[in-house]
């Protein structure tokens, strides 16, 4: 029932990205410093700016008046903020007529649309941003989240499990094993569905609910390669278990 910004729930954690900023500076030491980084970093100072910042101090760091692509940045996001999301669209129109082949533009207009509750729209807005940047697993995430949201066919949801269980190879996109419980929930497969919750559960902490869902998994048949996967799971909840002690 708590509205979460949509930043904190597509976004690493600020370790993360501590962690991510610390591992690049290490493996590019000789690496030559370019012009480029500046406006780089401006925009990400404007885009973090206008996601955390009181609202009515926005406008007061980013007038109006400011054509900057930084500036136009921050107007986007300042009228997702207000749920003035046709503006916003405006300004976002703006930054990918100026650069077409940059997929943040592309990513930020599929949210807008995502929240202006037009998922179909913003499924592609997030292709466009896919195929500028395969390699984003948020992107894949996000774009998954749309497509269950508009009405997707057999096949579409069919072709969210390959893209999910990729984006989340490493365990590190806790909401990418709920998608996947949503996407075999709509696919009839509740024994598959109930392992991804389980998984789910776990990896944000809540073992109670995740032996409960593990437990309804394992009731019947599942997957052969599910199956081992449940099986690896329901050792790491026993090991998790406490232990029973004096004290």
């Amino acid at each position: 029932g708590i509205e979460e910004t949509p930043y904190f729930r597509t976004h690493p954690i600020t370790t993360e990205r501590i962690s991510f900023f610390n591992s690049k500076l290490q493996n590019e030491k000789n690496s030559s410093y370019t012009p480029n980084m500046d406006n780089r970093l401006k925009r990400i100072q404007a885009k973090l700016y206008a996601y955390l910042s009181p609202t009515q101090k926005v406008l007061k760091k980013y007038p109006l008046t400011d054509s900057s692509i930084e500036a136009t940045i921050a107007h986007a996001i300042y009228y997702m903020r207000l749920k003035n999301l046709n503006i916003a669209n405006k300004y976002i129109d703006k930054l990918i007529l100026l650069e077409p082949q940059n997929p943040y533009f592309w990513e930020i207009k599929a949210q807008n649309l995502f929240e202006n509750h037009n998922p179909k729209e913003a499924v592609k807005a997030y292709k466009q941003a896919l195929e500028l940047k395969p390699t984003s697993d948020l992107y894949k995430i996000s774009y998954s989240e749309a497509v269950l949201a508009s009405s997707p066919s057999r096949k579409e949801l069919t072709s969210l499990i390959q893209l999910l269980e990729h984006a989340n190879r490493n365990q590190n996109h806790s909401l990418a094993f709920h998608l996947l419980g949503e996407v075999y929930s709509k696919l009839g497969d509740a024994n598959t569905s109930n392992y991804f919750i389980a998984e789910y559960n776990n990896a944000i902490g809540n073992f109670d609910l995740a032996r409960k869902q593990l437990a309804k998994a394992l009731k019947n048949e599942l997957p052969p390669y599910i199956k081992l996967r449940a099986k690896d799971l329901e050792q790491k909840l026993k090991s998790d278990t406490p232990k029973e002690t004096l004290f």
